[in-house]
């Protein structure tokens, strides 16, 4: 480890506190017993009628100027009264308060610091009062943070926002009140606040004054900025040396995938992780939060009890990896980021990883045992997740892009497309990541499945590189159906219209059908804004298409007779054009050209789905396409039904003429050939019983077979039936309904 990296961890190691410098959230409502002199008992939720006696006995709030304490309602206007007027007879209320102060302590990172609560004002604001910008003074000793709680109580506006350097957090206490809750805000007394003006309703809240005991160091937000500013200057030295991969600085603990989340960082990783992805980013550093897999697959020891040897079972506690037969360590599962994304799955070396303790230090956090698997024994599985901030520098990003898995590739094209107009190096990385798609079969490495990829046509919209898009459009091709048609029509505005055919005629030429029905969902949509391009488009789908039936065909060969595909390619590959056939400008001679591509089979399922289209597309029945391919599905179905199949006479079945499986026909010849004999019962072993069994199923003959477990041996019993018949007529009737839909559509 080089000494500034060494240097960066000693200093992290002495951050114990957290760099938040305001905490909130909200608490369930309970009875506080609140009793105010004067008044009496205060009932919750807080009504307007109260509000108004209460302003009765309050006086207007003062605010510090100098050693002065003065009434001034053009920087402050709200009623208060004061703590000795105030006592609280339920102990609930002493419990939730400390409920709220651990809470407050731990967004705060002082877990380890003693802090007390001292009550100091209750406040009323109306409509219309306010407190600008200011500081609070420290009113009393150890004070080092202010705490309010908003008593529920309905009320719009009057939001707290807090302030520390250039960072800003605003508070509405508002919502919590609807429902009923108290809202709670605690901040270091060295941070701005405002309470913005109220629109309506009253906010009544209590405030305290947030004491440490008097043995602590004085609490402050500015020892935050104070630590990211001494870490920065550690990183600036570390940068000059870093190098072009990413180094992982490790955190203390170790966190599942499941549970990964910076708000569920334990103890000092919080803080660390914060500071630390602060100054690094403000560095110049790229710097995500990850987990720092280390992946362990030996052998599962044997263990020997009573002279015997037996495995250990993985649950146990002293169980143990033998002898490890493989060992990797990665980065991986990053947490979510709105600045920039992720490097994907990053393989990382010892060298790489900046830590004071072994990655097996501990025990691993995921175990799992693999059983016998043919010869082989039992192995173990283990995997060590460490939490880690992981950096890496400008100069390395340009190396890293293009070494990324083809998937994460995308999504820095997606990011640095969105970011071209504000990023002064998005040109640059966007040509480096096209540049990284060497060939077209660089996607077949990437399984899809519904991933988008329109971040590639958005990087060459905002790229307006006409040259460089002419010679390298063709990396679009293995994407085509994964970037969406508004980014292609996008695409589409951005660069001559000359420059797609070749795109088009590539991706069909890929022979996928979700290619072709995309390509299809474009060219109408083009044609409403591009019309003679369109146009001439859908003129030459014919040769776009020309290897069209192979892949039609192989969508609906699959299908189960009868089976219902309401939304299959087919269809809606036939909608499309028949959608484009409509269209005034249309060929003659492209419909039929068309109708001999979809028809090229005549095979029952095919024929059926474009029978089925046909139906869906009815409101096309006008278009000469609909009318061509009506008539050949008509005369095919006519042709079907003309003859309904009839049952066979008698239980006469023919004997198949195979020399396979002689004996086994030589056996069953006699019952096959009989006109009345139905069951045959064939009592053997096992083996000759599956003999018998695999014979009668290498041909298609109407058997039912069934397994009698009774007696010794069992019996096969072979029952003859009508199933061949009972499949044809179904299929006829079928056919029959699908020819009376059809006429009617003409």
């Amino acid at each position: 480890m080089k000494q500034t990296a060494a240097d960066v961890l000693d200093f992290l190691s002495f951050i114990k506190t957290d760099g938040l410098f305001v905490a909130s959230g909200t608490e369930d409502f309970i009875l506080p017993g609140l009793q105010i002199a004067q008044f009496g008992e205060l009932a919750l939720p807080v009504t307007a009628l109260q509000v108004q006696s209460l302003i009765e006995i309050a006086h207007k709030a003062p605010f510090g100027k100098g050693s002065q304490t003065i009434v001034d309602e053009t920087v402050r206007s709200a009623w208060e009264i004061d703590a000795s007027h105030l006592s609280f007879k339920n102990t609930n209320w002493d419990n939730l308060l400390g409920k709220i102060l651990d809470k407050v302590k731990d967004q705060l990172g002082i877990q380890a610091q003693n802090v007390s609560a001292s009550l100091y004002k209750l406040l009323i604001y109306e409509k219309g009062d306010f407190f600008t910008w200011h500081k609070d003074s420290e009113k009393e000793k150890n004070m080092f943070a202010t705490m309010v709680v908003t008593l529920p109580c309905l009320h719009r506006g009057g939001e707290l926002a807090v302030r520390f350097k250039a960072e800003e957090v605003v508070i509405d206490a508002s919502l919590a009140a609807q429902q009923d809750k108290f809202s709670y805000t605690a901040f270091y007394a060295d941070c701005d606040h405002q309470v913005k003006p109220l629109i309506s309703g009253y906010r009544i809240c209590l405030v305290y004054n947030l004491l440490q005991s008097s043995q602590s160091t004085k609490l402050s937000a500015e020892e935050f900025e104070t630590q990211t500013e001494e870490l920065e200057l550690l990183l600036k030295e570390w940068q000059a040396d870093f190098g072009d991969t990413p180094q992982a600085v490790l955190l203390q603990h170790q966190y599942t995938p499941a549970n990964f989340a910076i708000e569920n960082l334990k103890l000092a990783d919080k803080p660390c992780a914060k500071i630390l992805l602060k100054a690094a980013r403000k560095q110049g550093f790229y710097a995500r939060l990850a987990l720092v897999t280390h992946y362990q697959m030996g052998e599962l020891e044997e263990v020997y009890v009573s002279g015997r040897s037996r495995y250990r079972n993985y649950e146990e506690a002293d169980a143990k990896m033998g002898e490890i037969y493989e060992e990797t360590t990665s980065i991986e599962h990053w947490i979510e980021d709105d600045d920039f994304p992720s490097l994907g799955e990053v393989a990382i070396t010892e060298s790489e990883l900046i830590s004071d303790k072994e990655l097996t230090e501990d025990e691993p956090i995921e175990k799992e045992e693999e059983r016998y698997t043919g010869n082989e024994g039992m192995t173990m599985q283990y995997w060590y997740h460490h939490g880690a901030v992981v950096l890496w520098t400008e100069k390395g990003h340009e190396h890293l892009l293009a070494q990324l898995p083809l998937k994460d590739r995308i999504v820095w094209f997606d990011y640095y497309a969105n970011k071209a107009e504000r990023e002064p190096n998005a040109h640059r990385y966007l040509h480096i990541l096209l540049a990284s798609l060497a060939n077209l079969s660089d996607a077949n490495s990437w399984r899809y499945g519904n991933a988008d990829a329109s971040g590639l046509a958005e990087a060459w919209s905002a790229l307006k590189d006409e040259v460089a898009f002419a010679e390298d459009s063709d990396k679009l091709v293995p994407f085509f159906d994964k970037i969406t048609l508004e980014s292609w029509l996008k695409l589409m505005e951005t660069y001559p219209l000359e420059c797609f055919p070749p795109i088009f005629r590539k991706a069909c030429e890929m022979n996928r059908g979700a290619f072709t029905l995309h390509f299809i969902h474009l060219l109408i949509r083009l044609y409403d804004t591009q019309p003679e391009f369109a146009l001439l488009q859908i003129n030459q789908l014919p040769q776009y298409l020309s290897n069209i039936t192979e892949y039609l065909f192989a969508n609906t060969s699959s299908y189960k007779e009868g089976q219902k595909s309401e939304n299959s390619f087919v269809k809606k590959v036939i909608t499309g054009f028949l959608e484009m056939s409509i269209y005034e400008e249309i060929r003659e001679s492209w419909a039929s050209q068309i109708t001999a591509l979809i028809t090229a089979t005549r095979e029952r399922n095919h024929i059926n789905e474009v029978l089925r289209a046909l139906v869906m597309a009815a409101k096309y029945r006008e278009s000469l396409l609909f009318q061509q391919l009506h008539s050949i599905c008509v005369a095919e179905l006519t042709q079907r039904t003309a003859t309904k199949p009839e049952a066979l006479p008698d239980w006469t079945r023919e004997v198949p003429n195979m020399p396979r499986g002689k004996k086994i026909w030589d056996m069953l010849k006699t019952f096959l050939l009989s006109p009345e004999q139905r069951v045959f019962h064939y009592q053997a072993k096992q083996g000759e019983r599956q003999e018998m069994e695999a014979t009668l199923k290498m041909v298609t003959i109407d058997l039912d077979m069934e397994t009698i477990r009774k007696g010794s041996p069992h019996t096969l019993l072979l029952t003859k039936n009508n199933a061949d018949y009972e499949e044809k007529l179904r299929k006829w009737k079928e056919d029959v309904a699908l020819l009376e839909i059809i006429l009617l559509l003409k």
